[in-house]
């Protein structure tokens, strides 16, 4: 779940903070792609899940 909300608050941020020196079909673009990641990455996570593998209970560092 944290993995979900960090993701998103980068997509959030990156998709607008450089959007506003571009074009409305670059910002498109960038959204696109920054989603396509977040995707790719929630889906690797549920898969992991899925093969046992819980990602709260690991010791993570940063």
């Amino acid at each position: 779940m944290k993995v979900r909300f960090i993701l998103f608050v980068m997509l959030f941020f990156l998709g607008g903070s450089s959007g506003y020196a571009n074009s409305e079909k670059s910002i498109s673009e960038e959204l696109l792609s920054e989603y396509k990641k977040f995707s790719l990455a929630e889906c690797i996570e549920k898969n992991y899940e899925k093969m046992g593998v819980v990602f709260t209970k690991l010791p993570l560092k940063d």
